[in-house]
């Protein structure tokens, strides 16, 4: 009767959970920088400006502005108006900003 090697195959098995381990642990911290990537994606070039003016009536404005993508002398302009009350959104309007030197 001719006895089988038992020390091969759990050296392969323990190789084989070891990859398993490494594999696993590659794709979370891949998917944590993925998530992390997305929460601030903003270059040097696409900084978004947002400014609130809360004053004495029922409403506050939200103005943002962002570089166009296409144009340097361009900007995108977003201004929000919202009820103060419940936050609801009154009116929006959007519109390019050409930016000219004198």
């Amino acid at each position: 009767m001719k006895l089988l090697n038992l020390q091969g195959a759990s050296t392969t098995k323990v190789i084989g959970i070891v990859i398993i381990v490494l594999l696993l642990i590659g794709g979370t911290i891949t998917l944590f920088n993925d998530v992390a990537d997305k929460s601030v994606k903003f270059s040097e070039e696409e900084v978004t400006i947002t400014f609130e003016k809360h004053n004495e009536s029922d409403v506050y404005v939200l103005l943002k502005l962002q570089p166009h993508e296409t144009y340097e002398t361009l900007s995108r302009v977003l201004i929000q108006i919202f009820d103060k009350e419940n936050g609801a959104m009154i009116t929006e309007i959007d519109n390019v900003l050409n930016w000219k030197d004198k």
